[in-house]
């Protein structure tokens, strides 16, 4: 008898938990195409992301540029800029509430519309994000934390493109 209903809870477990857990996996997009966006080039000109298909983004989204993590990371970014050079990223960075980057920062373009940005990768503008899309215009990584230099390298040494060039 012990064993009839052990099997039954075991069954009952299985039909509740595998529709939920499938469900999870098929709602959830394994590839993500980044969402395009605008930005002024060193020269003021416009351009988009799909202009920089083939160079790793790493995409900054913060309400200013004042203070908090976007702060943080800039530092941790600053530290490693030859890391990034190398690999030909380009760094982009986004303020929905408005705002301009200091002098001596690293090297950032800045978003033209940094509003359409918050909506289009469902952030709230006042909070923060940083995005690596890779060279093949998919989202590699999401973070709502400051992340060391070695993570986002690891993430654009890790892109699929990356990958697929070191095997040929």
């Amino acid at each position: 008898m012990k064993g009839r209903i052990w099997f039954t809870g075991v069954i009952a477990g299985f039909l509740i938990i595998v529709p939920i857990v499938s469900g999870a996996v098929t709602e959830t997009p394994l590839v993500q195409l980044a969402p395009d966006f605008s930005f002024r080039d060193a020269k003021g000109h416009i351009s988009s992301l799909k202009s920089l298909r083939g160079k790793p983004v790493i995409l900054l989204v913060a309400p200013s540029a004042g203070k908090g993590r976007f702060r943080r990371e800039i530092k941790t970014i600053n530290r490693a800029s030859r890391s990034f050079t190398s690999r030909k990223a380009v760094l982009v960075a986004a303020f929905p509430q408005g705002g301009e980057m200091m002098r001596g920062e690293s090297p950032f373009l800045l978003a033209a519309d940094p509003s359409h940005i918050a909506t289009a990768y469902g952030i709230d503008p006042n909070s923060y994000r940083l995005f690596v899309i890779g060279p093949d215009g998919n989202l590699d990584l999401r973070s709502t934390r400051v992340l060391s230099a070695q993570r986002i390298i690891d993430a654009i040494d890790n892109s699929y493109v990356v990958q697929a060039r070191r095997k040929s």
